[in-house]
């Protein structure tokens, strides 16, 4: 009888070959400029909540202190979530704090956290992300900003990544191509789609743009969380 040494679950229990990824990385969205004069603070939320891993939690991410006093008035406005803010320090260039609120309370992490060592960049340079798998592989960053135009499609992608690490690269590869395609009026008109709730299908829109949201689509209804 030849005995069998595969790992397909056919015979016996079934244990993958290889260590599952647990990701340490919390996924945030980008509250840039444009967004928080374009989108009142319920849209920013509803946008958040998209990344977030439960019904309850959601992270953003803002590179503007003042935006924390937006969030310390508003927060108590969304009780049914629990807003975490990773912020720029008031006078500070590279140090970071992460604030907390629910149930009308605030707190703050005691420590303070650094772009390259804890935070990825992509506020600064969303090139980074043409590395996101190998990123989620090493595995060593407490936060990952995300941009609202292809945040969807990389959270679908960091949700398959640590169970089939081929799998993921492949989704990147097909997100980088449809992002490079896109020219800077797409790009405008992606972030419009998530900010303003334009149709996500239009006829009117360019071949690219169609493109780019049937990725968006098929991953997300997929490997949402």
């Amino acid at each position: 009888m030849t005995e069998h040494n595969c790992k397909d679950g056919s015979h016996g229990n079934f244990r993958p070959a290889r260590k599952i990824i647990s990701l340490k990385a919390r996924f945030l969205l980008i509250a840039d400029q444009r967004m928080r004069s374009g989108t009142d603070f319920s849209g920013i939320v509803e946008l958040g909540a998209l990344l977030a891993a439960s019904d309850q939690f959601l992270y953003i991410f803002c590179e503007d202190p003042a935006f924390l006093n937006t969030v310390r008035e508003k927060a108590g406005e969304h009780p049914a979530f629990r807003i975490h803010l990773l912020i720029r320090e008031n006078g500070s260039e590279e140090q970071y704090a992460l604030w907390h609120f629910s149930g009308g309370r605030e707190t703050r992490d005691p420590g303070t956290y650094l772009p390259g060592r804890d935070i990825l960049e992509t506020y600064r340079d969303v090139r980074l992300l043409d590395r996101f798998c190998d990123i989620l592989e090493e595995n060593t960053l407490k936060f990952i900003p995300l941009p609202v135009a292809g945040m969807l499609i990389l959270r679908s992608i960091a949700t398959v990544f640590p169970y089939d690490t081929y799998l993921g690269r492949h989704y990147l590869s097909q997100y980088i191509a449809a992002r490079d395609a896109l020219s800077e009026d797409d790009r405008s008109l992606l972030i419009d789609i998530k900010e303003k709730g334009l149709p996500r299908i239009d006829d009117a829109y360019s071949d690219a743009v169609r493109h780019f949201l049937k990725i968006e689509r098929k991953l997300y209804t997929q490997f949402s969380h």
